[in-house]
């Protein structure tokens, strides 16, 4: 489990080179290990839910390069257990494949299980929104990319004098 753990967070706090190769053999490596850990112990928990391992090794292969790897690792994330990132980040892929349909949905999902209720998710709903606008606009759907534009645009106004200095200029630019 600590060497799992470990792994995570190599992966999360981006510490790969941008050779893939050596992540890869570790990505094999410890889904071998979590599936003989699953085996012997099916009744124990792992330190590293499934959801966020196939997350981390879909955004690995996403950011090497490699989108069918991606996709296969972020639906995998999604199965085990759906989250407002992983969908999100299948839906920036979807994008950047010329699939903005696709993407679109990925970010309602992610959208409607993100809270209303808390500044942390009121910002990320408002880059959710942002992201839909592309894809719409991406479609060719220029009224409701302009739309999810202008919903977004109104979050970041509503959230913006409750953010720490530091995200202003994240806010200014969105």
């Amino acid at each position: 489990d600590e060497a799992l753990a470990a792994l995570g967070e190599f992966i999360s706090n981006g510490l790969f080179d941008a050779d893939p190769t050596g992540a890869r053999a570790l990505a094999t490596n410890a889904e071998h290990i979590l599936e003989e850990r699953a085996r012997r112990f099916p009744n124990a928990q792992s330190d590293v839910p499934t959801e966020q391992f196939q997350f981390l090794f879909g955004m690995l292969e996403m950011n090497s390069g490699d989108p069918a790897e991606a996709a296969r690792r972020f639906e995998a994330s999604v199965g085990a257990r759906a989250t407002p990132m992983a969908l999100t980040q299948w839906g920036i892929l979807l994008e950047r494949t010329d699939r903005p349909a696709e993407a679109a949905r990925k970010y309602r999902q992610a959208l409607d299980m993100t809270p209303q209720d808390d500044l942390a998710g009121l910002v990320r709903r408002a880059e959710i929104l942002s992201h839909m606008g592309d894809a719409y606009r991406e479609a060719g759907e220029a009224d409701q990319a302009n739309r999810m534009y202008r919903q977004s645009f109104d979050l970041f106004e509503q959230v913006r004098p409750q953010v720490e200095d530091e995200r202003l200029g994240f806010l200014d630019v969105q």
